[in-house]
């Protein structure tokens, strides 16, 4: 069965396939994912590398930040249901919690976005139709303070005079 042409054909297509569905994911996490977009316009931007290594350099970082996750899952998983009664219950609570904290969080920031979108709205037309103040020109007969303390910083304070 494995040296039959037609099952190594069969297995040559499906890998092929395989290759170009990694193909696809590399390509949309390039150009969705923040930190993986960094990643692709830094090596696109010396020229240096073409389109095929960036999207390579893309997947291998997908699928180890990929294998990390899994890893992390299937440790918890283990630990959650070995564990459950020793103390696993509060690894449930624990990471539940950090997960809802997390959310909360995004949702603030989200909320705080909004909040300086609307008062850049309401201000900007505001600060670009007010007349700019033209500075009163000082009066050359006017006195002026001299003397033996400096006019400003903590030494006029203390100076005496």
């Amino acid at each position: 069965m494995g040296s039959n042409p037609v099952w190594l054909a069969i297995r040559t297509i499906h890998s092929l396939q395989n290759y170009r569905d990694g193909l696809q994911s590399g390509l949309v996490a390039g150009r969705h994912n923040p930190v993986l977009k960094v990643l692709g316009d830094r090596l696109s931007s010396t020229g240096q590398a073409p389109k095929a290594v960036v999207v390579g350099a893309v997947m291998r970082k997908l699928a180890l930040n990929g294998l990390g996750c899994l890893f992390t899952a299937t440790i918890l998983i283990i630990m959650i249901l070995l564990k459950f009664d020793e103390g696993g219950w509060a690894t449930v609570l624990m990471t539940g919690g950090l997960i809802a904290a997390c959310y909360f969080v995004r949702e603030h920031y989200a909320q705080v976005g909004r909040a300086v979108q609307q008062l850049e709205a309401d201000i900007l037309p505001q600060l670009y139709a007010a007349k700019a103040i033209e500075p009163v020109p000082r009066d050359p007969e006017a006195p002026s303070r001299q003397g033996p303390c400096p006019p400003v910083g903590l030494t006029a304070l203390s100076c005496n005079p």
